[in-house]
This record gives structure tokens, C-alpha cells and sequence, in this order.
């Protein structure tokens, strides 16, 4: 048997494709929709994460203490007005900070009297920012006997070092140097040194010889004046 070609059968096979052909174009309008809205959702979304990133990355800013080059280059200027040919500036708020954190620019004719930090608990560390100093260690015994010399160079081999309680040391330099000290807190004027005896005072018209020798000195050498 063929289809049925009555004028009914044909008004329901009409009606039955137009209602698959708007099922269809609304089905492609609700997902070419919904694909735009969660297109739009995602922007969105990601436009928050960024903001909340950058506000929090300018939070971070707000709150960092940043040094750079324009300090190194302040400090050198006040060391060179400075009767002592030295300058610092103090990273810690007060005397009391149970870690002391200072930069320090030294010109290559200040004094810095041997001495040693008494107190079991204070260790010192030095590190070079720009130019080179000379770490000079004493023997503990052997008065103004220089036991080891070594050299802290910004970018070099060494750069750093610790030093412990108890152990006489000075520092020199033959150029201006810009370095960091880290020492153990608090910081008690009258009693963070003890200074060798066998060191002139600063002031002292024997020092320009006493840190010329402190400058040639080599290892095994007696550099005591007293």
C-alpha cells in the first residue's frame, strides 16, 4: 500500500514537520545562548581574579621596604662628611629587636677598632652589596696576631660570612664599600664590645699607622701597637 494522500494525512504531516523544524531552531537559539552567557560568565569571572590579584599585589607593594641603589649611594655621600668616614642605616625600629639589620657605607680610612662581641649569644654576619672589604680575624691568645684574612666582594667568590661570639676581628677596606650587618639582638652600647687591648683608641694619633699595617698585614703577622 502507498501513503495515505488524503488531505488529512497531508495537513498532519505538514504540521508534524514544522513543529521538528522550530523544536530545532529553538534548540539551536537556546544553546547559541547559553553558550554566550557562560562565554560572558567565564570573562567575568576571570576579570575578578585578576583585580583581586593586582589589589592584592599592590598590597604586598604597600607593605615592602624596598633599598635600593639611591640608599647605597646617600650612605657613601654621609659617610664621606662623617668624621668617623662611615655612615648606617638601621632597618630595625629600636635597640630592643631581637635581630639588629643595618647597611653600612665605609670609606677606605675609617677606623674600625679590633674587637669581639663578649656575649655567648652574639654572632655577627656581614654581607657585601657594592665593592670589597677585608675580614682581618685575630688570634684569641696570641696578642694582634692576624690568624685569617678573608676578602668579601660584591658578585665574587665571597660575599658573605658569620662570625661568632668571642673572636676578635676587624674590618678594612682600600676602596668605599657598601655592606649589610645582621647581629643578635638587643644592642647594649656598654657591654656588645670588648676591644683588644693591644689596639689604639679611635682618636688616637697612632691610628693612621695601626690601620695601615691592619691593610698589609698577612697571616701570621703581629699587628699589636700596645
Amino acid at each position: 500500500m502507498g501513503r495515505d494522500s488524503s488531505p488529512l494525512s497531508l495537513q498532519l504531516f505538514f504540521c508534524k514537520s514544522n513543529v521538528s523544524d522550530s523544536f530545532l531552531v529553538f534548540a539551536q537559539l537556546f544553546c547559541a545562548n547559553t553558550f554566550r552567557f557562560f562565554k560572558q560568565l567565564k570573562g567575568k569571572i576571570l576579570s575578578d581574579i585578576n583585580m583581586s590579584n593586582k589589589k592584592q599585589s599592590n598590597v604586598h607593594q604597600a607593605n615592602a621596604t624596598r633599598f635600593d641603589k639611591t640608599l647605597f649611594e646617600t650612605l657613601k655621600s654621609q659617610a664621606e662628611t662623617s668624621a668617623r668616614r662611615r655612615s648606617h642605616f638601621n632597618v630595625h625600629k629600636t635597640y630592643q629587636d631581637v635581630v639588629q639589620r643595618l647597611f653600612i657605607a665605609m670609606m677606605p680610612d675609617s677606623y674600625v677598632r679590633p674587637h669581639r662581641h663578649v656575649q655567648s649569644h652574639k654572632w655577627e654576619f656581614f654581607m657585601v652589596l657594592e665593592g670589597e672589604l677585608d675580614i682581618l680575624f685575630f688570634d684569641n691568645e696570641k696578642e694582634g696576631q692576624l690568624v685569617e684574612r678573608t676578602t668579601l666582594k660584591a658578585g665574587g667568590e665571597t660575599s658573605g660570612v658569620e662570625i661568632p661570639p668571642n673572636v676578635w676581628h676587624a674590618t678594612v677596606c682600600n676602596s668605599p664599600v657598601v655592606f649589610m650587618e645582621v647581629k643578635q639582638g638587643p644592642y647594649e652600647a656598654t657591654d656588645d664590645k670588648g676591644f683588644a687591648p693591644w689596639s689604639p683608641e679611635e682618636g688616637s694619633h697612632l691610628v693612621p699607622q695601626f690601620l695601615d699595617a691592619l691593610k698589609r698585614a698577612k697571616e701570621g703577622d703581629f699587628v699589636g701597637v700596645l
